[in-house]
């Protein structure tokens, strides 16, 4: 069962055949593994409220119980469940053991391309996708997972290339359970415009670092009016074209202040800004502290 504790209807329930868009399945680019993994617990444990940038999160709840708050909405989930989160959905959650006894397996993955959705979504809608399933189907998900850890462990020869296969077998099985529940995708459908949303993505993930970047550099790039680039992007993806900088710069700080020693003007220049003052604004109002405390919490953590 899902729960959602606000008493609100689940977003991701709220897919309806008559109102929803239809879309054509294409992997047209194959996923790469950027974190997985398995856990196991006999106790509770907690993740912070985090979002991820062209990546997505696909969480195979196989034994306990996870309470999370999805962008203001709190939900409980059981065994069986499959969650996902889409790019730049933040979310908390907490994990509790069910007969002393928790396992889940996780993946996030990245650099995919699917027809009909921007760079780095893997469902259409700025929501979360939750997907109860048999004991037999979690087996067979999380035993793909399992075999990426192990190839990936093991680094046989041709690893590299039996875990890209799996990850597109992993992504096609997940598509078809969400397809199964919420009914997504058919035949139809033009990609025109998300086309122009994953050429504006790609320009801006490739040239966030450079401080002057804006509007005019997007328009002859893409060969769009700013103000079509400004609708398109918003209705598309659920941000801003500026948010969506933003989120990239402060992603990148973000990594440089926890994996180098570089000096916080550095970061701060390779993250895309040019005044040290505007770059610690921005980052004291995204996550609450100073760009110095933010890595010396991470440094006291390793």
């Amino acid at each position: 069962m899902i729960k959602n504790f606000s008493g609100r209807k689940s977003r991701s329930a709220a897919l309806n055949k008559k109102n929803k868009k239809h879309y054509k399945l294409d992997i047209i680019k194959s996923p790469q593994p950027i974190i997985f993994g398995k856990h196991t617990d006999s106790s509770s444990f907690y993740f912070n409220e985090h979002y991820h940038v062209n990546t997505c999160e696909i969480i195979f709840l196989k034994r306990g119980l996870a309470k999370m708050n999805v962008d203001g909405a709190p939900y409980e989930l059981r065994s069986g469940t499959v969650i996902l989160f889409n790019p730049l959905l933040r979310h908390e959650e907490t994990y509790l053991p069910q007969n002393a006894e928790f396992i889940s397996y996780n993946v996030t993955l990245g650099n995919y391309l699917l027809n009909g959705q921007s760079n780095g979504m893997f469902l259409p809608g700025k929501f979360p996708f939750f997907a109860e399933t048999d004991d037999s189907s979690m087996d067979e998900l999380c035993g793909i997972v399992e075999t990426l850890i192990i190839e990936y462990e093991k680094k046989s020869i041709g690893y590299g290339e039996i875990i890209k296969s799996l990850c597109t077998q992993l992504c096609i099985k997940v598509l078809r359970l969400f397809d199964e529940k919420y009914g997504i995708y058919d035949k139809g459908g033009d990609s025109e415009q998300q086309i122009a949303v994953i050429d504006i993505k790609n320009f801006i993930d490739g040239n966030y670092s450079d401080s002057e970047l804006n509007m005019a550099d997007l328009e002859k790039a893409v060969h769009l009016s700013k103000y079509y680039i400004s609708h398109l992007f918003k209705r598309s993806t659920g941000v801003s074209v500026s948010e969506y900088i933003i989120n990239c710069r402060m992603e990148k700080a973000c990594q440089l202040l926890k994996d180098t020693k570089l000096t916080v003007l550095e970061v701060a220049k390779q993250s895309g800004y040019s005044n040290i003052y505007q770059f610690h604004r921005q980052f004291k109002k995204r996550f609450g502290s100073t760009p110095v405390s933010y890595r010396n919490y991470f440094q006291s953590e390793k």
